[in-house]
């Protein structure tokens, strides 16, 4: 997010770049623990396989025990506000068919024991297919109105902000991470429908993306209560911050 973004505090932080690690986000001043300095919504965010019976599929949002699970892929659930959003509802949408895939797979197809990175891999591709081949269409993104319910700005991510991330030069990357990748875009384009999919070299760039940018989501906590980990999510605005 620029300096000039309206999420961004001026009195607190600012956007600068430096000669050795890139662009990134410095303080003006001392911060007190806690403060809120930026609300981003993030381009893509999944629960980990553990929260997904717990937490909404869209915004993490802890779950009654009694919410169902979607009747169709019987893996995700969205919480009140999620489901009377229909840009939320869209997220979901847009990747049931490959979640439900993905929990009943055809004989000889194996996903992985951890399907969250798949699934943020999933997430995103759609995302990219939504922005690219629908743009007059409603996008993921406009569910940004819903968060800025209570006045406050929120800096909302997009796919080319996505694509703007650093990704790990090809001769850079290990031997083994390598093989991950392609293994993982391999298995994005069994789960994915024709019209979402990316060649095999373009889906593990944007896998680089990921793997180098994503940022651990957790669960609200009190002061000196422990961290409770829900998620990973993709955020350039956040990013920054990394």
């Amino acid at each position: 997010a620029p300096n000039n973004h309206p999420s961004v505090r001026p009195d607190m932080i600012e956007v600068r770049d430096t000669d050795r690690a890139g662009r990134g986000v410095f303080a003006v001043r001392r911060l007190k623990a806690g403060t809120e300095v930026v609300r981003a919504l993030p381009a893509a965010a999944v629960c980990n396989d553990t929260a997904l019976s717990s937490h909404c599929c869209v915004c993490l949002s802890p779950l009654p025990t009694t919410t169902p699970p979607c009747g169709k892929c019987r893996t995700s659930r969205l919480c009140g506000r999620c489901a009377a959003s229909p840009a939320a509802r869209l997220v979901h949408d847009d990747e049931c068919q490959a979640l439900a895939l993905l929990r009943s797979p055809p004989a000889g197809i194996a996903p992985p024991e951890d399907t969250r990175s798949l699934r943020l891999l999933l997430r995103l591709l759609l995302l990219r297919w939504r922005s690219a081949a629908l743009p007059e269409e409603p996008q993921y993104a406009d569910r940004a109105e819903d968060l800025a319910g209570d006045g406050t700005d929120v800096c909302v991510d997009e796919m080319e902000d996505v694509m703007d991330l650093f990704s790990p030069p090809e001769e850079e990357v290990p031997e083994q991470l390598a093989s991950n990748f392609l293994a993982m875009a391999q298995q994005a384009r069994f789960f994915l429908g024709a019209h979402a999919r990316l060649g095999l070299a373009e889906t593990s760039g944007l896998l680089g993306r990921a793997y180098c940018n994503s940022l651990t989501l957790y669960a609200p906590a009190e002061p000196g209560d422990p961290l409770r980990e829900v998620g990973v999510g993709v955020s350039a605005s956040i990013a920054m911050f990394n």
